[in-house]
């Protein structure tokens, strides 16, 4: 039966890739050197327009720049309290010429522009208490993913600042994020679905924004232009649901983590979206049990919200549900993934970054 049932999967995707011209192939496998700098803690990172990978490290505190063929070029920033100095950067965006990353251990967003190959000039710093995970550069400012507060005392999950952190505009009600109908159920059933987690992806095409929380496979469409917000998405035989078990709640409230980690492994979580001209793109990650692995798979979906492809990426892998970081560069149509090197022997991790090309 199982092999039946992998068969059909297989010849699935091959009529799939026919009908709908659409191939995601890894092109290259940049092994990043950790002879002058270790990685330990990268989230999240970008690529410029001339390929220079931009690695934030959570836990050394600096950022590792390095070139196309994974050679440490520059280690830019140390951990400390002063300005010019990081806490924990974390998430990150790239847009030619801005760059910037969020500093949830200072509850920055810091904004540089790029002046040189390798070097950043810092323009801006904005406050942000309340940001979850993701940031993007749009315009002249940032899209934020977080909790924000309006005069009125209305919530939101997603809003905007100019660079300068003068203007604001709220975007995204928080019950909407969740799924919610109103405010009002909100606060009576978010303690529901609070242990499922608090983190949201999205990305900002044209004037639109696609928004996906990491519960729950519904991609939000966000308007800019009306404010109308519509959702789709569609669940596969490959993705699991994620839900509040009596498992969770006990170990919870026993606050034994490992036990609540090894429950949602069971589940499937969302870990990023990405559009362009032809199909918005939700990626999320399962948990391999064979290779003690997460792994990568990516949806596509047209501008209709019509599903018509999803795909596995056995390559892209972490050991964390974060799942491995990645960075899509619109204009190479390339999907970039930081994934742990499989095969390797000893006590450090290695890395290597994955590219992959959309052929259509």
């Amino acid at each position: 039966m199982l092999k039946i049932e992998f068969m059909c999967w297989i010849f699935f995707l091959l009529i799939t890739d026919v009908v709908f011209g659409i191939d995601v192939k890894l092109e290259e496998r940049i092994a990043i050197s950790q002879d002058e700098a270790i990685l330990m803690s990268v989230q999240c990172f970008a690529v410029t327009e001339d390929e220079i990978l931009i690695l934030p490290d959570a836990k050394e505190g600096d950022i590792k720049l390095y070139n196309n063929k994974g050679t440490l070029l520059k280690r830019w920033g140390r951990r400390g309290p002063g300005p010019e100095e990081f806490g924990s950067p974390w998430d990150c965006d790239y847009k030619e010429p801005y760059y910037l990353h969020l500093d949830p251990e200072k509850s920055m967003i810091s904004i540089f522009k790029r002046t040189e190959t390798l070097k950043f000039d810092r323009l801006h710093e904005i406050r942000c208490i309340g940001c979850m995970s993701d940031v993007k550069i749009f315009n002249d400012g940032v899209m934020i993913d977080g909790y924000a507060i309006d005069s009125n005392g209305k919530e939101y999950s997603l809003y905007f600042k100019d660079f300068e952190g003068k203007k604001t505009k709220y975007i995204l009600p928080r019950y909407l994020k969740y799924g919610f109908e109103s405010e009002n159920i909100s606060k009576i059933r978010l303690n529901d679905i609070s242990p499922l987690g608090v983190f949201s992806y999205f990305s900002v095409y044209d004037h639109y924004i696609f928004y996906a929380w990491e519960g729950r496979l519904k991609i939000l469409k966000i308007d800019l232009e009306t404010n109308k917000v519509d959702s789709f998405g569609q669940e596969t035989k490959y993705y699991a649901r994620p839900k509040v078990t009596k498992g969770i709640l006990e170990a919870r409230m026993k606050r034994k983590g490992e036990i609540e980690s090894k429950e949602k492994e069971n589940m499937s979580w969302i870990r990023g979206v990405f559009a362009n001209d032809d199909f918005i793109v939700l990626y999320y990650v399962n948990y391999n049990k064979q290779s003690s692995f997460w792994e990568a798979f990516l949806q596509f979906y047209d501008h209709s919200g019509n599903f018509f492809y999803e795909k596995r990426l056995p390559d892209a892998i972490s050991y964390l549900r974060n799942g491995p970081p990645f960075y899509y560069h619109q204009a190479k149509n390339r999907i970039y993934f930081l994934s742990l090197k499989l095969n390797t022997i000893g006590f450090l991790d290695e890395y290597e970054v994955l590219k992959y090309k959309i052929d259509k």
